[in-house]
């Protein structure tokens, strides 16, 4: 937890755009400091808000208002199953095409993220092809989470911005987003960057950028 603070501190710190360079001769007091420095670089942050799951339990009509369909036995199954587990773990799900494997996952997802207070979705992928397909339909089900609050989307890998969707949104970065009424979604700046991407509250990803983000961090430990 203090790595994790003391490397985010550095990132936000050593950003210029963020923390402008201040001229040899400028010396600011212990009050100007957090005032003029440290709240106005929050606000050209405009990081977006956690998501928040808080229902345990996922029933017909709420599978049907977020996926737009009724849940067939599979996705029964998978949902009973995580509604009744005691700790998180890892659930193996096994299917052919189009027996709704991925609004399983998400469902399964929202209602472990309700019971272990998490606010984060890590979806990885075997290629480049499988994320692009799977991004567009995580943004329409990060659409349904964000009705009341901005949250942040990200698309992970080599050629992610070649991908349409992703592309539109990263662009306009407001796009998809209510301003007035500030919910919806954006691809932040701050999040843009390969170390940090991992950190948007809804990532759809390559699996080795996960992969890779953990061998970094084994290394840095071995070393240190």
């Amino acid at each position: 937890m203090l790595s994790g603070l003391l490397i985010m501190s550095d990132w936000l710190a050593s950003n210029q755009e963020n923390f402008g360079l201040l001229e040899a001769d400028v010396v600011l007091s212990e009050n100007e400091y957090p005032k003029s420095r440290c709240l106005d670089a929050f606000e050209r942050l405009n990081l977006p808000e956690p998501g928040e799951f808080d229902e345990e339990r996922i029933f017909e009509e709420g599978f049907r208002e977020r996926f737009g369909f009724s849940m067939n036995g599979i996705q029964k199954d998978v949902i009973h199953i995580v509604e009744n587990c005691r700790e998180p773990g890892l659930f193996i799900l096994e299917a052919p095409m189009g027996k709704g494997k991925t609004e399983a996952a998400l469902a399964a997802m929202e209602i472990l993220a309700a019971k272990c207070g998490k606010t984060g979705l890590f979806f990885g992928l075997p290629t480049q092809a499988t994320a692009n397909g799977i991004f567009e339909r995580v943004v329409q089900w990060a659409e349904m989470q964000s009705n009341d609050a901005v949250h942040g989307i990200c698309l992970v890998h080599g050629n992610a911005e070649f991908q349409p969707v992703f592309a539109e949104l990263k662009n306009e970065r407001m796009l998809q987003t209510d301003i007035d009424g500030e919910s919806g979604l954006v691809v932040n700046g701050f999040f843009s960057g390969s170390k940090m991407s991992l950190l948007t509250d809804y990532v759809v990803a390559t699996v080795d950028r996960l992969l890779m983000s953990a061998h970094a961090t084994g290394k840095r430990g071995k070393s240190g």
